[in-house]
């Protein structure tokens, strides 16, 4: 896939990732800024964030996904380590391959700058599919089939130019609309992708366990790991959410097993059409023997649609996974602000006696919660087992994934606390005392540091550059210290007195000539004054309205 680059601004050097690569660079995000204005943030993954960007040009806007090249701390307060620049430009690669077309993301376009790399990829509108879903009204079978068959085609897509997408989940299936109003799903993020051959296997935890097959859960998994994905998304679908318990059911003893697991714990069913579970029970079958997404679909369920399938209702999966997805978070959250010793122990004890039949990096949140009333902190205990009636139904994955980015605040913070502590156990030093009776303004600010910032009204209607307000205050040091030719500005030359703004008559008579404040280093001086001589004037409002109208020290 081509790009035409001749309206960017293409400042500094050549990319650093890849020479070979078309990939735009900017000396900086000043730089970019200057092209490209940043919106309002969408989401977050592992490996950074994904933002609005408008390209000032054309007034275009594109979803941006910006990767840290250095290890960072997201707004959720999740360590987000440095990606390797091989991953960078694999997933650039891998969307020019695939050309935005069979509902996978189009890219428009990847730009690096010094400490950022951007991805630049088409809006969908919708957001991801849950949260569609959540603001429907209704949700009939046909909705399913349509949605199934775009991210299905999109992974048959994937397959047949060798590229597994490793991590097919709701959160990567965006909604767009098409001109007729129709939601469209499209298959994103495609940072887990990586090119396969034939007889490639991996060995390594990618993706997220919930939506993943056995073998991924086992660790030796190929490329058939995304037609299972694309089962679960299905089943949940037609089926509603899974719990933890049903979910290992399912990878313990296929669709069987779960119907059958359904069925014990009295959880009705609704009736399925025949095409329909035939198609699942091809989808969730052990890798030899699966379905590719090609053959799937070939489905009945999809080319011959029964009658009642525009009509029959199905549970609306979407209430129940965003839930469940907030419920995780909230554990991990509340697992990461645990003490130091607690925390410890809970993670040796996950280590020690991990959950049988669950991946490497997961565990139950009832086992969460008996290791920590085990170990004496029922306090967490009680707040993690608060969270749901059953916590043995919660799947957990990383659940201290959020551990190294609050042991770093908490560290932060108690430095802080110990500087503030040792500071107050300084003893007091004892006030300066004043030996001279005239003090510039200098002296006065390093005195009295806080009464200049406060003193008068700063703002006031018809403030003037030389601190003179309309009705005849001061502020600033200057409602102290004022040269003769700034109160020359704000006085009478001759009158002794002053008619203010608000009728209030202030006399100004003063030592020297009417109507002038006598500058500093003059006879009268603040030294000076003597507090018999600041009594009420006549036809005032019984005090000195300002430091200037205090009566000099006659000579």
């Amino acid at each position: 896939m081509g790009f035409n680059l001749c309206c960017f601004c293409v400042t500094g050097p050549v990319n650093t990732l890849d020479p070979a690569a078309q990939i735009v660079a900017y000396e900086s995000t000043k730089k970019l800024q200057e092209d490209f204005a940043e919106g309002r943030k969408l989401g977050e993954g592992m490996f950074g964030k994904v933002i609005l960007m408008t390209r000032k040009s054309d007034n275009k806007t594109f979803a941006t996904k910006v990767m840290k090249k250095h290890m960072s701390i997201s707004d959720n307060n999740e360590v987000f380590p440095a990606p390797a620049p091989s991953s960078l430009l694999r997933e650039v690669k891998i969307l020019r391959k695939l050309g935005g077309k069979k509902q996978c993301l189009r890219l428009e376009v990847a730009i690096e700058t010094p400490r950022d790399f951007y991805v630049l990829t088409d809006v969908c509108a919708g957001g991801e599919l849950m949260k569609h879903l959540e603001r429907c009204d209704q949700f009939v079978e046909q909705d399913a089939s349509r949605f199934f068959a775009h991210f299905c085609g999109a992974v048959a897509h994937c397959h047949a130019n060798q590229i597994s997408h490793r991590d097919i989940k709701p959160e990567n299936l965006l909604v767009t609309f098409e001109r007729g109003g129709r939601a469209r799903v499209v298959l994103a993020d495609f940072g887990s992708a990586v090119e396969y051959k034939n007889d490639t296997r991996w060995r390594s935890e990618v993706g997220s366990p919930f939506w993943q097959s056995p073998e991924a859960w086992a660790l030796d998994w190929d490329y058939r790991g995304d037609v299972y994905s694309c089962g679960v998304v299905l089943l949940v679908l037609t089926h509603g959410m899974l719990s933890a318990g049903e979910i290992r059911s399912l990878h313990g003893a296929g669709l069987n097993g779960l119907l059958r697991f359904r069925k014990t714990y009295g959880k009705k069913e609704d009736k399925h059409s025949d095409t329909l579970m035939e198609l699942l029970e091809g989808l969730l079958r052990p890798e030899p023997a699966r379905l590719t997404a090609q053959e799937a679909l070939a489905s009945p369920w999809l080319t011959q649609p029964s009658d009642s399938s525009a009509t029959k209702k199905l549970p609306n999966p979407a209430a129940a996974a965003l839930a469940l997805r907030a419920l995780e978070r909230s554990a991990k959250t509340c697992v990461a602000l645990l003490e130091d010793a607690p925390r410890t122990k809970l993670r040796e004890a996950l280590t020690r006696a991990p959950t049988p039949g669950l991946p490497a990096n997961c565990a139950l949140l009832g086992d969460i919660v008996r290791a920590l009333d085990a170990k004496d902190d029922s306090a967490a205990a009680a707040t993690l087992r608060a969270l749901h009636p059953d916590p043995d139904l919660v799947l957990v994955h990383r659940p201290l994934a959020l551990e190294a980015s609050y042991v770093r605040q908490r560290a932060e913070q108690k430095q802080k606390s110990a500087a503030l502590v040792k500071r107050r156990s300084l003893p007091l030093s004892a006030p300066k005392r004043l030996e001279r009776k005239n003090l510039s303004n200098p002296d006065l600010r390093a005195f009295f540091p806080s009464t200049f910032e406060t003193v008068g009204r700063r703002d006031a209607p018809g403030a003037t550059d030389d601190a003179a307000n309309m009705d005849g205050t001061f502020y600033s040091s200057e409602a102290l210290m004022m040269d003769a030719s700034a109160a020359s500005k704000v006085s009478h030359e001759s009158s002794g007195v002053d008619d203010s703004l608000h009728g209030l008559q202030t006399p100004v008579a003063r030592a020297g000539s009417p109507g002038q404040i006598t500058p500093v280093g003059s006879e009268a001086s603040l030294g000076d004054i003597s507090p018999t001589e600041c009594d009420a004037p006549p036809g005032g409002r019984g005090g000195v309205r300002s430091l200037g109208d205090m009566p000099g020290k006659e000579a």
